[in-house]
C-alpha cells in the first residue's frame, strides 16, 4: 500500500519511509481538510494518507463521509484537487442535507 505524506501547501508526495510517515502522520493537523455539522449531521472530509485506490489505478488519498442524518455513513472518494477546497467537495452533499432535514 503506498503511503503519503502532504507538505506545507497541502499537495500529497509518496514516502516510503514507514517510521517518517507513521510520525507525520500522528502528528500533522492538515489531515482534516474539513468538519461541517448541519442539524444532526457532519459532513468531513480527511487526508487518508494511504492510497485507497486499489485495484483500478486512480490514486485515492481523501474522503468525505456523512455522519448522523438521512445520509449516515455514506461516503465518497474524493479527488485530490478538493483536498485544497473541501466546501467544492462537500456542497452537493450539504445541499442533500438541506432538503432532508
Amino acid at each position: 500500500m503506498n503511503k503519503y505524506i502532504l507538505d506545507e501547501a497541502g499537495n500529497p508526495h509518496p514516502e516510503e519511509d514507514l517510521l517518517k510517515w507513521a510520525l507525520w502522520f500522528e502528528k500533522s493537523d492538515s489531515r482534516r481538510v474539513d468538519h461541517t455539522r448541519i442539524g444532526d449531521s457532519t459532513v468531513s472530509t480527511v487526508f487518508l494518507g494511504l492510497d485507497h485506490g486499489w485495484e483500478d489505478g486512480e490514486v485515492i488519498l481523501w474522503e468525505t463521509m456523512v455522519f448522523g442524518g438521512p445520509l449516515d455513513q455514506h461516503r465518497w472518494n474524493a479527488a485530490p484537487e478538493t483536498g485544497t477546497m473541501p466546501k467544492e467537495c462537500t456542497a452537493p452533499w450539504l445541499k442533500g442535507l438541506k432538503h432532508n432535514e
